[in-house]
């Protein structure tokens, strides 16, 4: 079985920075993602906001980004 490890941890003057890390016996692998600001994060909830308008149902990132 393969076991997977998920950590989350909130801090106060970071406003987001995500890394994926896959780690064996043999060597490491690190995909990360460093948010300068969090103008962005408000940038993509205003675009599904406005994306959301006038629907119902349940929708995912892949609807809004058509993939």
């Amino acid at each position: 079985p393969l076991d997977l490890k998920i950590m989350s941890k909130r801090e106060k003057e970071v406003p987001g920075f995500h890394e994926i890390v896959y780690e064996s016996e043999i060597d490491e692998l690190k995909i990360s993602h460093n948010a300068k600001s969090r103008k962005g994060f408000a940038l993509g909830s205003i675009i599904a906001a406005e994306w959301l308008a006038g629907k119902t149902g349940v929708y995912g990132m892949s609807d809004l980004l058509k993939f």
